[in-house]
């Protein structure tokens, strides 16, 4: 950590926490737009979100393990260049499959991003600030999503859909410059022989993530020809057991099973997870409902997300430095 507060590393930390929020709420809004325009059903455009959400739940891990070995800034970095590409792909998709191919490579640049960016502010933040770089994290986040749905709601109503996509290439490239300016070196590994990457937990963790979304999505599981519930039932059973036997056995695991027998990490990440759902199941049906039902304009749409941000940016701030003060 460092002495003083390094505000380049932060501001650079805090960049891929915004391009993240805003890449995330900037297209929920479009999504009736987008189907329209592609001719797409509610299906085929909600996977353009799903590829993009899997990549981030299945690679954000591996990615973090990556930069234990070889450094948080090539990690950091090409996800920004990844991110900034991708975006310009997914603005010029001709259809909804190559969109949701292009969100697919743009998640995997988002997990890269995500895997290092709170990290690198807490190396930004002197020893005893940890909450506060948290805070400093999730405020930036919560910006992101902030400025995402006015944005893309004025941006559809101005110009057309694919505007959201292009405008999110300023942000990578602003990623890229301020990873450029703080690069550092790859960190050395403690003992002589790197540590291995879990690979086979990784794969595993993508069929099991996969299996779990095919379980719930039962229409697209159809779409795929794999349908039958009680197959699915066995394949996600079958792969977490597999998953959960050789976390415990392998000697540098893609996840930690034991850092859930601390019960504040338990219930944080149980906090988080039913946080995720419910938010998510609201995010993306509000969108479809105000506008296919209610005939609100994509810029009405987009004001109606901003009361959550505002009042999470309020606060983020001041619950990190009460969180260093008298603990989370």
């Amino acid at each position: 950590m460092a002495k003083h507060i390094d505000v380049l590393l932060l501001v650079n930390a805090m960049m891929g926490q915004l391009i993240s929020g805003v890449a995330t709420r900037i297209f929920i809004v479009s999504l009736p737009t987008i189907a329209a325009a592609l001719n797409a059903d509610i299906l085929s455009v909600s996977w353009a979100l799903i590829s993009y959400q899997l990549a981030g739940i299945c690679l954000s891990v591996v990615f973090g393990r990556l930069g234990d070995i070889h450094g948080r800034y090539p990690i950091y970095g090409a996800g920004f260049v990844i991110m900034t590409i991708t975006s310009f792909l997914c603005g010029v998709s001709p259809s909804v499959g190559w969109l949701i191919v292009f969100r697919l490579v743009q998640g995997i640049g988002a997990a890269m991003i995500a895997s290092a960016a709170r990290v690198l502010a807490m190396e930004a933040m002197p020893e005893g600030a940890e909450g506060r770089a948290n805070g400093f994290m999730t405020m930036s986040f919560h910006g992101g999503l902030l400025l995402g749905p006015p944005l893309g709601g004025l941006v559809i109503d101005l110009l057309n859909w694919r505007w959201i996509f292009f405008l999110l290439v300023p942000f990578g490239v602003a990623g890229i410059v301020l990873t450029a300016m703080r690069a550092r070196g790859g960190r050395v590994a403690p003992s002589g022989r790197p540590p291995a990457v879990d690979y086979v937990g990784a794969t595993l963790l993508v069929v099991l993530t996969m299996a779990l979304t095919l379980l719930v999505d039962r229409r697209s599981a159809e779409a795929i020809g794999v349908g039958q519930t009680g197959v699915m039932i066995v394949v996600f059973a079958l792969t977490l057991a597999g998953f959960l036997v050789h976390e415990r056995r392998a000697v540098n695991p893609v996840v930690n099973l034991a850092l859930f027998r601390i019960r504040m990490f338990a219930f944080s990440v149980l906090s988080l997870l039913v946080f995720a759902i419910t938010s998510s199941v609201l995010t993306f049906l509000l969108p479809f409902y105000l506008q296919d039902v209610l005939h609100h304009s994509p810029s009405f749409i987009g004001l109606l997300f901003l009361s959550a941000p505002v009042l999470t940016i309020s606060l983020a701030a001041l619950a990190g430095l009460l969180t260093d003060r008298i603990g989370p």
